[in-house]
This record gives structure tokens, sequence and C-alpha cells, in this order.
């Protein structure tokens, strides 16, 4: 089963059962980063199954005990090929959602019980000056902002692609930048102060893709 955008996944199912049931399931989130993870989570648990998208409707139509049995069996595979305790969770996550979403109670205490216990396997640490001036030196320009956002404001990945130049408000006092952060669902922001090179770069990027456009 091939994965596709989760702005195309309703329209690949026409079975009007199957759509509504994934209709539930999808809606139910907010953060389109989190669909997409969600979805595509889900649809390799149904692929696992053999079951093909108009077809899903067919999962709520199922003993709950075979259900379970289901999930805790395709659980044990992910443990047998290597996956972590994590990545195991995230997966459960999609297929707990969309039974919940879809009026089916399941014995998510027992299930869980499968995935295992979390184990740390590396010591974590803060890049070093010189790690970072390595991974910068590697860098092309636009890549060069993105480590240097996430390395002097410890702002997520994710939140990148939001922020715009006209969002940088120079702080002369302070000789720094603040550029504020809201949440999906507006319901919380973050401010990030942000050093004068990183500016400096974004503008560059600007500029060049500005010269681009010309040309």
């Amino acid at each position: 089963m091939r994965y596709n955008s989760i702005n195309n996944q309703q329209e690949l199912i026409t079975s009007t059962a199957s759509k509504i049931a994934f209709s539930n399931f999808i809606n139910a989130i907010k953060s389109p980063e989190t669909k997409e993870k969600y979805s595509y989570n889900f649809l390799k648990y149904t692929e696992y199954l053999k079951i093909e998208r108009d077809n899903i409707s067919h999962l709520l139509q199922i003993e709950v005990r075979i259900i379970q049995s289901d999930i805790i069996e395709y659980i044990m595979k992910l443990r047998d090929k290597g996956y972590s305790y994590s990545s195991i969770s995230g997966k459960l996550a999609a297929i707990f959602l969309f039974y919940d979403m879809n009026d089916i109670i399941l014995n998510k205490k027992k299930i869980s019980r499968y995935v295992g216990e979390h184990e740390k396997t590396v010591n974590d640490r803060a890049y070093t000056r010189e790690e970072i001036r390595k991974i910068i030196d590697a860098c092309d320009l636009k890549y060069k902002v993105v480590v240097l956002l996430m390395a002097c404001t410890g702002c997520r990945i994710g939140a990148i692609p939001n922020l715009r130049l006209s969002g940088l408000k120079y702080l002369e006092d302070c000789h720094l930048y603040k550029s504020l952060i809201m949440s999906i669902a507006k319901k919380m922001h973050t401010i990030l102060f942000v050093h004068l090179n990183v500016p400096n770069t974004l503008t560059n990027i600007y500029n060049i893709e500005k010269d681009v456009e010309r040309n």
C-alpha cells in the first residue's frame, strides 16, 4: 500500500463507511504535522493486517478480543524487528486514537504492557561549540540558518518553517532579535530570542532568492 499525503488520503477512500471512520480519526488531531504522523502510522498498521483503505471500516466490526490480539501481535512483530519503545508507543497511539474516535473500547493498559520498558540507550548531552561549528561549516546557507536557530534558541525543528523575517523584532538594548511562535491551537505562544548572526544569514538567503527570481 503506497502512502500519500494526508491531503488526499480521504479522497483515496471511496467506501462511505471507511471514509467516515478515517475522518473521525484524523479530524480529532489539530496539528498538521501530527496528522501526517498518525495517518502514516495507522495506515502502516492496516498494511500489516492486509486491509485496503476502502475496507478500513471492517476493523470496527471485529470482536474486541480479536482486535486486541491483532494489536499485540503487531507490537511483538515491531519488537522483533528492533523498534524502540518510543517508536512503538508512537505507532500504538495512532491505532488507539482510531478506535477511540470510532467508539471501540479497548483494554489499553493490557495492550501497552507488551510494548516493554523504556531503556535509555544513549547519554544525551548538549553539542559543544566546536561541534556546532563543524556542522555549520558543512551546511549550505539554508541549513546554516536551521542549525543556528536551533542552537541559539533551543526551538524544535518543527517550529522553524513558520518563522518569518517580518516576525523578527530587533531589541536594540539587548542586541538581540525577538520572534513569536504561536501554537497550532493558538492557545499559547513561545518567544524566541535570536542572536544577530541568524537574521543576517536569513537576510542573505532572502537576497539570494530575489536575485535568482530576477535572473
